[in-house]
């Protein structure tokens, strides 16, 4: 085991760890397993390359503060307006899609905790997600009130 995860190279203290998890998840499913020494080798490797994936996601570089340009940040009176006409295109949208929009966008939630507190599937929620961005690409050019906008297109799954 020390041999594979040292060729992912996994450092000591987390190696020993994703070792364990491998070692638990080959327990839990001993009985069912036809061979248990190539399961748990297959674990531990996926142990690894779950790792190295979580790692790439959290980017954990330390800023160069000298090579770092710095992005100027909007005044609060460009900031409330800009919050201000966000809101007013969302009030545009069906009542899924700002709910959709506030939760994964303003709140941060990921799309598995939005699918649970929307009672849907996390798949669901990408397709969701996809055909309300595209509503919104669609409220800048709105016909008039009462002309049909993208709330009386929508289709609900």
């Amino acid at each position: 085991m020390k041999q594979l995860v040292a060729r992912y190279r996994i450092p000591a203290q987390d190696a020993e760890d994703l070792v364990q998890t491998a070692l638990i998840a080959t327990l839990r499913n001993y009985a069912m397993l036809v061979d248990p020494e190539g399961w748990l080798i297959r674990t531990v490797i996926n142990q690894c390359l779950m790792y190295h994936r979580s790692r790439r996601r959290r980017s954990e570089e330390p800023l160069d503060l000298d090579t770092t340009e710095l992005v100027p940040v909007p005044s609060p009176e460009k900031q409330f307006v800009d919050r201000e006409e966000i809101e007013i295109r969302l009030a545009k949208l069906p009542p899924v899609c700002q709910q959709l929009f506030r939760l994964r966008f303003l709140y941060g939630f990921n799309a598995k905790e939005v699918a649970e507190l929307m009672g849907r599937k996390v798949s669901n929620i990408y397709a969701v997600t996809h055909r309300c961005t595209k509503l919104l690409q669609e409220v800048r050019t709105l016909p008039p009130p009462g002309g049909g906008g993208p709330a009386k297109r929508w289709r609900e799954t």
